[in-house]
C-alpha cells in the first residue's frame, strides 16, 4: 500500500509513521497488526495536526478570496465543503490572529477563544496557555468569556428596546444554519435572552473578552505599533 497522503507530511518520522497505512479523503486503513505505540501516537499526533491546519489553511485562503474576488469569494468557496458559517468563522479569526502570532502548540480553538481581544492581549493569552498548557475551556475561564463572571471594570452598554430586539433578530437569523453546532447553540440562546430581556424595555449589557467570535465582524489582523 501507498504511504502517500493528499497533503505533504511534515517531516521523516510522519512519513515513517505512515508506511504500511493508506489515508484517503474517507478513511484512514492501518495494515500492520504488530503497529508500535509510539507511530500509532504519531500518526494521532500528525491528523490532530491537520486538523488545526485547515481550520487556518482555509480561513487565510478566504481572506486572499475577498480581497480579490469581493463577496463572490464566499460562493467560490462552497468547492471547500463547508458551511457559509464556518468559512466566514475560519476567515474571521485567521483574519484578527495574524500569522505570527500563532503558535504550533496550540489548537485552533484557543486562537479562536483570544481573536475578539486587542493584539496585545491576544500575545499574553496565548503566552500564558502554552506555559501553562491551558486547555481550550480554562482558557475561556480565565480571560472571562460568556457564563463567567465578568471581569472587574468590564465595559457596560445600554440599549434601546428596539435596538436589542433588532440585535437579537439578526444573530438568531445568523446562527440557524447548524442546529448541531454546540457554540451557535449558545450564541442562538443568548440572543433569545436578550430579545426576552427587549420586552420590558432598555436592557444593559456587559460586554466580555472571549467566547466565540462573530465571524461577520470585521477586524483588521495589523501588528500593533
Amino acid at each position: 500500500m501507498s504511504d502517500e497522503l493528499p497533503v505533504p507530511l511534515t517531516g521523516p518520522v510522519e512519513r515513517a509513521a505512515f508506511k504500511g497505512a493508506t489515508l484517503t479523503p474517507t478513511a484512514l486503513v492501518l495494515t500492520d497488526p504488530n503497529l508500535p505505540a509510539e507511530r500509532f501516537e504519531t500518526i494521532g499526533r500528525y491528523l490532530g495536526a491537520l486538523r488545526d491546519g485547515t481550520a487556518w489553511w482555509l480561513g487565510d485562503w478566504m481572506n486572499f478570496g475577498e480581497g480579490v474576488y469581493g463577496e463572490s469569494a464566499y460562493q467560490l468557496a462552497e468547492s471547500a465543503g463547508r458551511s457559509p458559517q464556518t468559512m466566514k468563522s475560519y476567515r474571521w479569526v485567521a483574519d484578527r490572529v495574524v500569522r505570527s502570532r500563532r503558535r504550533e502548540g496550540l489548537s485552533w480553538s484557543h486562537h479562536q477563544v483570544v481573536a475578539a481581544l486587542e493584539p496585545r492581549e491576544q500575545k499574553r493569552w496565548l503566552d500564558r496557555a502554552e506555559r501553562e498548557a491551558l486547555g481550550r475551556a480554562e482558557l475561556r475561564e480565565l480571560i472571562g468569556a460568556p457564563g463567567y463572571p465578568a471581569n472587574p471594570g468590564s465595559p457596560k452598554v445600554e440599549l434601546a428596546a428596539g435596538d436589542a430586539r433588532s440585535i437579537a433578530a439578526a444573530v438568531l437569523s445568523w446562527s440557524a444554519g447548524d442546529a448541531a453546532d454546540p457554540e451557535l447553540r449558545r450564541v442562538r440562546e443568548a440572543a433569545e435572552r436578550l430579545g426576552d430581556a427587549a420586552s420590558n424595555g432598555a436592557v444593559a449589557v456587559t460586554i466580555r473578552p472571549g467566547g466565540r467570535p462573530c465571524p461577520t465582524c470585521g477586524g483588521s489582523g495589523e501588528e500593533p505599533a
